[in-house]
């Protein structure tokens, strides 16, 4: 599709369930992530009168089950982002349910076994459970759920944190620094990958993905917080906050 980038990230922006799992940069991070397990891009836009008001992201990729290999759909990172619509759409529930078919038969043909998708809205409306419900009932899928730590940011917010952690121990030793848009350089982007192949006990996922990922702190939908050793000046540890609509995710850490 010409311009899909910005049909999408058009989609997203206007939806009331869009958050940071359904931007480009995201979809992007985790079909470059699913390369190793020969992932396969079938996301599809939904139209209505000719313009592109819904963005299904769907990636089917291998994964092994015991001696044998099998396809599922899902992201490297997390389950598939729900299928999100602009929010003035005439009618959510038959667009959902068009988008559950489609997506089904594409998933389908490419030879997965399994669909893996979540409903993650940054704003809870009350009818979350409810439309997944009807999902799930409608499209013989079983429900499961799940459940996430969420935090206010307010002004207390930060002396909450320093009375859980021991603060005053590690804080004589380390700098903290925020790292977005063009801050986000070559070196720090290596710096992380380092870190998080160590952290992980080896390199499981392509270079290029980390390339990806920085991407997402180099767009605006997210910073690094980077912890420098005082003495010897080197990073000791990264964190990817991802930040969308508000929002913000515990994305991913390397120490």
């Amino acid at each position: 599709v010409a311009g899909a980038p910005r049909l999408w990230q058009g989609v997203g922006d206007a939806s009331t369930d869009g958050w940071h799992w359904h931007t480009w940069l995201a979809h992007t991070f985790n079909l470059c992530a699913g390369e190793q397990y020969s992932a396969q891009d079938l996301s599809f836009f939904v139209y209505e009168g000719g313009r592109a008001v819904g963005v299904v992201p769907l990636i089917v990729q291998e994964k092994k089950v015991g001696d044998s290999i099998e396809r599922e759909a899902i992201y490297y990172s997390s389950f598939l982002p729900w299928p999100c619509f602009r929010r003035e759409v005439q009618d959510r529930e038959a667009l959902e349910d068009f988008a559950f078919a489609e997506l089904e038969r594409r998933a389908r043909k490419a030879g997965a076994h399994h669909i893996r998708f979540w409903l993650t809205p940054t704003i809870h409306r009350g009818d979350e459970l409810d439309r997944v419900m009807r999902i799930a009932t409608e499209h013989n899928y079983r429900y499961l759920p799940l459940s996430f730590h969420v935090a206010t940011v307010d002004s207390q917010t930060l002396a909450v944190i320093r009375s859980r952690y021991d603060y005053k121990h590690f804080s004589p030793l380390f700098t903290v620094t925020v790292a977005e848009g063009s801050e986000v350089t070559g070196a720090l982007e290596e710096s992380y990958f380092k870190l998080h192949t160590k952290d992980a006990g080896g390199q499981f996922r392509s270079r290029k993905s980390y390339t990806k990922q920085a991407d997402i702190a180099r767009g605006g939908e997210g910073f690094y917080v980077v912890a420098t050793h005082k003495e010897s000046g080197d990073i000791a540890g990264m964190a990817l906050i991802s930040c969308y609509k508000g929002a913000a995710y515990y994305n991913s850490v390397a120490v």
